[in-house]
């Protein structure tokens, strides 16, 4: 559902406006100024700046990289962005946990090197690795490894005993296939 997602990135974005409200200028003076004044005026007053306007919704979604309009967008794709731009914004890896299957950010390696795995692959949008048994084909998922226990595992010599002495029953897991 998008509606949460907007709901939330909405009225954490409220609370950034109002902090940016906060900021009013000077009001100008009222006084008139005299012909010894307004010479001295002249010389010393600075450049004239644009008028501050109030920063929008938009303003401060275009800040974080995004538009208002994305999710809104008919032709909206999270495919089109990478794995680093999805971690990199929040709201992105929200909408992926919210609307999409870990299937679709899970890059499969063929592990010739183990006996154990015939391939592996982990999400770290989902925080979820996937194992293919190499003895019996099935497929598990284990859920909310943190990417340095990832990386270990990937980088392990035996990736049958790194996941044995700390992988299983440490996570959370589900047979797929």
């Amino acid at each position: 559902m998008r509606r949460p997602v907007l709901l939330a990135l909405i009225l954490s974005l409220l609370a950034v406006l109002t902090a940016c409200a906060g900021t009013a200028q000077p009001e100008p003076s009222t006084e008139r100024p005299t012909a010894a004044t307004a010479s001295a005026t002249q010389e010393t007053e600075p450049e004239t700046l644009p008028p501050v306007r109030e920063m929008t919704l938009d303003d401060v979604l275009a800040d974080r990289g995004l538009t208002a309009q994305l999710f809104a967008d008919p032709n909206f794709s999270i495919h089109d962005y990478d794995e680093e731009t999805i971690l990199a914004h929040p709201e992105l890896s929200e909408y992926c946990r919210e609307n999409c299957a870990v299937e679709d950010f899970l890059q499969w390696e063929d592990t010739e090197r183990s006996s154990c795995f015939s391939a592996v692959a982990y999400s770290p949008i989902f925080r979820t690795l996937a194992v293919e048994f190499r003895r019996n084909g099935a497929i598990y998922y284990y859920y909310e490894l943190s990417p340095e226990v990832a990386e270990e595992f990937f980088a392990a010599d035996s990736l049958g005993r790194y996941y044995n002495q700390n992988i299983k029953g440490s996570y959370d897991c589900e047979r797929i296939s």
